[in-house]
Parts: C-alpha cells; structure tokens; sequence
C-alpha cells in the first residue's frame, strides 16, 4: 500500500499536565513527519489569530483550523501543530489562553473555559463536534509538546470513511 512519505506518526505519552497529555519534543516529532509541512502536516500559529492578522478573531481562525480536520479526514489524515508557525518555529499556545472565552461557543451557548491546556483541548473538541459532527471529533487526538516554556498542541487527525463538511455543506 502507498504510505505518504510525511503519514501522521503517533507520539509515545511523557507525561500527564492536568488532564492533557504532553508528548516528545517537536525536533522527534519533526523528524518522524519528515522536517515540514505537506499532505499530511499543517503548521498553524494559533487558534485565536488567522495569519497576517493583529486582531484576535478565534471563530474564523477555528474555521481555518476546522477545515484543515475535515480536509485530513477526507484523505489519509493527518497531524496539525499548533503553535508552531510557517516557518517551523515555535510560538505556543500560551499566548490563546487568553481568547478562549471568546467565540460563539462562548456567546450564544454559554461555555466556560480555564487558562489550561485542558481547556484549549476542549475548545478545539467543542469546535470540531459542533461544526464536523460527533463521528468527525471521535477521529482525533489532542496533545501536547513543550519546548522551553512554550506549549504547542498536536491534533492527530484520522481518515474517516465517509465524507466530511464544515458546517455540513459541500
């Protein structure tokens, strides 16, 4: 079978940060993906901030983010690093925490989120769920990697066999 060069590699668990789970350094998991961005890899710098952008809009980044999923699910998955810039380096979620009460999900349906990677966990959760469907959020796997004091967060993606839409729209 035809394996892309770059195909998602799962990352061995170090160690447990509230209830999120931090893995390997992104040097190993660079060198496992082969070192850069590709069919299967997507470096994004942030869930709060669309590239280019100075204003924090996390529903469009979301969106961004959310077809990236869908697009991994519709083909032979995929890893999406966020926190890590076009670039390869590493900027961090830190930085988002502050934005995660920001959003629809927080204005029309009331959720609450802490400053912690658990809860940027679930906000990606609550996003992929509302917006991909309950099928599309049992594919993926949330980690986490730190690098210095920097947290970057690793979304494992699988293929689905069906069809994926953002929004259910084609």
């Amino acid at each position: 079978t035809f394996e892309p060069e770059n195909a998602p590699a799962e990352a061995p668990v170090v160690k447990k940060k509230d209830d999120a789970e931090i893995v390997e350094g992104l040097a190993e998991q660079r060198e496992k993906v082969g070192g850069a961005e590709g069919l299967c890899v997507e470096w994004k710098s942030s869930i709060a901030f669309v590239a280019g952008e100075i204003e924090a809009n996390i529903d469009r980044q979301l969106s961004i983010i959310l077809k990236i999923i869908a697009s991994f699910q519709n083909a032979k998955g995929g890893n999406l690093y966020i926190g890590i810039n076009d670039n390869g380096a590493i900027s961090g979620v830190n930085q988002d925490f502050q934005y995660l009460n920001t959003g629809t999900d927080v204005t029309e349906h009331g959720m609450k989120y802490s400053a912690s990677l658990d809860s940027y966990q679930l906000k990606i959760h609550n996003a992929v769920k509302a917006r991909l469907g309950a099928m599309s959020n049992s594919n993926i796997d949330i980690k986490f990697a730190k690098e210095g004091d920097l947290y970057y967060c690793i979304v494992s993606v699988q293929p689905m066999k069906r069809p994926v839409f953002l929004d259910q729209t084609v």
